[in-house]
């Protein structure tokens, strides 16, 4: 459905409910422009550059999930180090593994 028809349908519903008669000519002139309006209201009203304020609690929301990660993974690197380093001889942290809050030595 276009548009147009649906506001065409609209129109002729609410023309009927008023009893109100009007040419079809005429009424698909109104519904064109009601669709016209419609389309505009977004930038009459400023819907089209209001934020959506979800949109930005969603991204600082990924934002703080991102910085929570690259924290984790830099304190594991940290934590990895450490444990390679108490070891003699000294482990290479790439022969320590944290799985399930587990350490193992490969």
């Amino acid at each position: 459905m276009s548009r147009e028809t649906y506001w065409r349908q609209s129109l002729e519903e609410i023309l009927g409910e008023h009893k109100v008669d009007l040419p079809s000519a005429v009424v698909a002139a109104l519904a064109t422009d009601l669709a016209r309006c419609a389309e505009m209201e977004s930038e009459a009203l400023g819907y089209s550059v209001i934020a959506n304020p979800l949109r930005a609690e969603v991204q600082r929301i990924q934002q703080l999930r991102d910085r929570d990660q690259r924290d984790a993974e830099g304190r594991e690197a940290v934590f990895r180090r450490h444990i390679a380093d108490s070891y003699t001889p000294r482990l290479d942290p790439q022969e320590v593994h944290i799985k399930d809050g587990q350490v193992e030595i490969w």
